[in-house]
């Protein structure tokens, strides 16, 4: 009876030591949040309804609520009316499409992709003033499974929703983390190459 009593407390000393170490272990494998670079004096900005040029109608009122949803959810920068925001972010969409990425032996879709390529300005609100780091082009890529047999097939608008929160973390990630190395520079006409396209995998 003594040495089971004995057995008991050194396994509860053994798991006082050793829960710390895994959670350490743990918290080593969560995601670490990139560094910001947007300058330090732009703490709140205003996100104005996106500009849509592509052909797919209200594709702007959705991104434009998941990119604010995203900067709320974030936290490093306010949301707010442009007359008290440091910067303005303005998005303009300038193609959309849908397209097969993967199918089956009878070419049937397996795999579709949704695609969008962007324009990002951040502009500090004082008028006359440069854009903050130039104008930025995003391409944002999410495949999902479009085959009906499948038991992994999502409908369209579930698929969508992804495609939109995944849209808007790309969006706040480049607003924060992209390249200022040129923030002295009026590169307001300039139009960088296109960066590799963002896959997104469905679901957070």
């Amino acid at each position: 009876m003594a040495r089971s009593t004995f057995d008991v407390w050194a396994w509860r000393r053994l798991l006082m030591v050793a829960m710390p170490v895994a959670l350490l272990l743990l918290g080593g494998c969560t995601p670490l949040v990139r560094q910001r670079t947007l300058p330090p004096s732009i703490r709140a900005v205003h996100v104005p309804m996106i500009l849509n040029r592509t052909s797919q109608p209200g594709l702007e009122e959705r991104l434009t609520a998941a990119v604010q949803t995203e900067v709320l959810a974030d936290g490093r920068l306010r949301l707010v009316k442009r007359r008290e925001a440091d910067a303005i972010v303005m998005i303009e969409l300038t193609d959309f499409d849908r397209v097969g990425f993967t199918f089956d032996g009878d070419e049937f879709p397996t795999t579709q992709l949704f695609r969008v390529e962007a324009t990002l300005e951040i502009r500090e609100n004082i008028p006359g003033t440069p854009l903050i780091g130039g104008r930025r082009r995003l391409v944002v890529e999410q495949p999902y499974d479009a085959d009906t047999r499948s038991i992994a097939y999502n409908a369209l608008p579930d698929s969508l929703e992804f495609f939109y929160e995944g849209f808007g973390r790309q969006v706040v990630q480049e607003l924060l983390t992209g390249d200022y190395s040129g923030v002295n520079d009026d590169r307001g006409d300039d139009q960088p190459e296109a960066p590799a396209p963002a896959v997104l995998v469905p679901g957070r």
